[in-house]
């Protein structure tokens, strides 16, 4: 990703705390990469942060970046950090840190669209995903749809 020398924001999956070497040693590698957006929090999981998209000096849309979790074969190395979990899920204090970040971006842009990017969706999403697509006729197994904060689906 580097040798493109653009900006890029990774999100961990559920197998990357399996790493040998460990999740904290993955997130100081994509923290110093130069063109890297990750940022690494003392929060649950690994890589909780935020980037903006700005147009004309205005801030647009936020894309919310989180470790949704959910790596059953945590390295030993991942486990001494005390915030890599087994269990998928977001902890109370990802959800705090994201309800008071939001809060603050909401205050000085109450327009400004949120997006999320992680890897493994909640329960409750998928399953009022698949509701409101099996409720509008337009069920599909697996697919990727835009859900508004009022709960309209966006094709």
């Amino acid at each position: 990703m580097e040798s493109i020398k653009i900006p890029w924001a990774p999100v961990f999956g559920n197998h990357d705390n399996e790493s040998a070497k460990g999740a904290d040693w993955q997130s100081e590698k994509l923290s110093k990469a130069e063109h890297c957006l990750f940022k690494q929090r003392n929060l649950t999981g690994n890589g909780n942060y935020t980037v903006g998209i700005k147009s004309q000096g205005v801030l647009k849309r936020v894309f919310v970046m989180l470790d949704s979790n959910g790596c059953g074969a945590l390295s030993e190395a991942s486990l001494k950090n005390g915030h890599s979990k087994s269990s998928p899920g977001f902890g109370s204090d990802q959800i705090n840190w994201y309800s008071e970040t939001i809060s603050e971006i909401r205050g000085v842009n109450p327009e400004v669209k949120i997006s999320f990017a992680f890897h493994i969706q909640p329960f409750a999403f998928e399953n009022a995903v698949k509701k409101a697509l099996i409720d509008s006729g337009k069920f599909i197994p697996w697919c990727v749809v835009t859900v508004t904060t009022d709960g309209r689906l966006i094709e």
